[in-house]
């Protein structure tokens, strides 16, 4: 069986309580930084580590730091958001619309960007969406009531509801945000090939886009829409492993990917050391 689809499941014993205040501190891809919120919003709510999270990267031997000075644009939101004093959960405390906020910083290859879903509202239907664009949020000259005006550019790559939209088309995707429960986690990533792909509660869900254009700065762009109340976000940056620096060393000594199956190595290193090329 293929290690990425592999489905992992953590026991309480392998969960790890820490203070939030201890948010800089360096850990492997393996855990789940995101902070459970059971029912209201808190700065002082605990942090919970998964061991069981983004296990396919982990096997690549990637780690990450989770960067708390990249937070949701503070200055720049619709005008049902609200925040919490760090800025990285956000909740529409009116209607079930204009909700729409970006991150403040532009997402890196290989980094993720991590949200979880901490309330639902009552009564309301859709979900959130989720998504990267190449334009530069502050050059919009209004704040939409909702991402479904994004759909028809073709600068926005949006998830919602089981469908990738961009440019008026409609492509259909594994995941769901209308399956999301209170405590579970979606995030992103683009990796150094260009695709996007996307996790759920740190499984791995495929690639959801092949062929974003190449050179150009990717921002974050999230509706708090329907059913979704509030979220929060946690960016994990890419951090140099040692196991990176093995596959680069082998990398230089292996003279083209056809050699790279003769050599003694799990399968997940082969496709990391095929994407080099």
């Amino acid at each position: 069986m293929n290690p990425m689809n592999q489905e992992y499941s953590a026991s309480t014993e392998n969960d790890m309580e820490i203070e939030a205040t201890e948010l800089s501190t360096t850990v492997p891809i393996g855990l789940n930084t995101s902070i459970v919120q059971k029912e209201h919003v808190s700065t002082h709510s605990k942090l919970y580590l998964r061991h069981d999270y983004y296990s396919d990267l982990k096997m690549l031997g990637f780690t990450y730091k989770q960067d708390p000075a990249v937070t949701i644009d503070k200055n720049f939101h619709g005008c049902n958001a609200s925040f919490s004093t760090d800025f990285c959960t956000v909740s529409r405390h009116n209607s079930y619309s204009n909700c729409v906020v970006f991150m403040s910083q532009p997402i890196e290859v290989n980094d993720i960007v991590q949200l979880e879903f901490l309330s639902e509202a009552q009564g309301w239907a859709g979900h959130m969406r989720f998504g990267v664009t190449t334009q530069a949020p502050r050059t919009l000259k209004t704040i939409p009531p909702n991402g479904m005006t994004f759909y028809a550019r073709e600068d926005y790559w949006i998830l919602s509801s089981g469908k990738l939209h961009n440019r008026n088309r409609e492509d259909d995707y594994v995941l769901n945000f209308e399956s999301l429960k209170v405590g579970d986690s979606v995030a992103l990533s683009i990796d150094n090939k260009n695709q996007m792909i996307f996790y759920k509660n740190g499984i791995y869900q495929g690639i959801a886009v092949s062929n974003l254009p190449k050179g150009n700065k990717y921002q974050a762009v999230i509706d708090v829409y329907g059913s979704a109340k509030s979220i929060r976000l946690t960016y994990l940056r890419h951090q140099s492993s040692l196991k990176e620096q093995c596959l680069m060393i082998i990398f230089k000594k292996v003279r083209n990917p056809e050699g790279i199956d003769q050599l003694p190595l799990p399968f997940l290193l082969k496709e990391r050391l095929r994407e080099m090329f």
